[in-house]
């Protein structure tokens, strides 16, 4: 488990020593008093460095109790999200705003694109499945496969991400979609619809 820390410096006077240390999130304020001599409410400190994922949310007056928020909303996180945060955070504005969409993120670690994404879908859609065999092998999977990334808009990138349905996508090994709550796909060819709790 990595460990999130951050150096906190007294702001010297004019005749004063520079006084720091460095604390482990989340941070105590009366062990932060101890060690420092001021309050962790004051504007007498400031963050001098920092080994923090969210590190681009954190500037030298953020505050202890923020830090602590910061801290306290990223463990919340489910655990594949904070193992992909850096890649994510291309494309969340904020660790917030990821905080607020963690429930609509689903990892599929075992596909690779977005073909094995659509069969993923098909094979756990009941409606595909109460096809007739003498139907379904004439399903044309390739337009599906289409019409998930048309109806998307998709970048192409270490992740990619569709803010339709909304997909992202990691080459190497993992993919992720992210879904509107109330998104519904469709799979055009028969008009079966696919709902979102059928995505496991």
């Amino acid at each position: 488990m990595q460990e999130l820390r951050v150096q906190i410096e007294v702001i010297p006077t004019a005749e004063g020593d520079r006084q720091s240390a460095w604390f482990t999130l989340p941070i105590d304020e009366e062990l932060f008093s101890e060690r420092l001599g001021v309050d962790a409410e004051s504007n007498d400190y400031r963050i001098t460095e920092m080994e923090l994922p969210f590190a681009e949310e954190v500037d030298e007056d953020t505050t202890v109790d923020r830090l602590n928020d910061f801290y306290y909303t990223y463990e919340s996180l489910p655990a594949d999200l904070k193992e992909d945060y850096g890649e994510l955070m291309f494309h969340f504005t904020s660790l917030e705003e990821l905080h607020q969409h963690r429930h609509d993120i689903i990892r599929y670690s075992w596909c690779k694109n977005m073909a094995d994404v659509a069969k993923h879908l098909l094979d756990n859609d009941p409606a595909f499945a109460e096809l007739d065999e003498r139907l379904a092998r004439y399903f044309d999977f390739e337009a599906y496969v289409r019409s998930l990334i048309c109806r998307s808009t998709f970048y192409s990138s270490t992740i990619c991400i569709c803010f339709e349905t909304v997909v992202v996508a990691r080459k190497i090994s993992i993919i992720f979609i992210i879904q509107h709550l109330e998104y519904t796909h469709q799979v055009r060819p028969w008009d079966i619809r696919q709902r979102n709790n059928h995505i496991v």
